[in-house]
């Protein structure tokens, strides 16, 4: 479980950068899904970083929590 500090944190200004080198097939790949799924190269994989480093339900849960922030934030 993410303490709320860590959460903030989670979804605050990204920083911090980490690198890789992949194959040529294992490139195409990501691009392919990253297009799928409507996110740029870097957006799929931080989110699927963060999942792996947090867990799917607190990404989860804290995607709601912002969304709820903005839908509630006129009444």
């Amino acid at each position: 479980m993410i303490e709320q500090g860590n959460a903030m944190s989670m979804f605050g200004k990204c920083t911090e950068e980490v690198k890789t080198r992949v194959s040529y097939a294992t490139k195409e790949a990501l691009q392919r899904l990253a297009h799928d799924a409507q996110m740029s190269e870097s957006e799929y994989l931080r989110t699927i970083l963060m999942i792996h480093v947090h867990g799917e339900e607190d990404v989860h849960r804290l995607h709601q929590e912002r969304i709820n922030k903005v839908v509630n934030r006129g009444k």
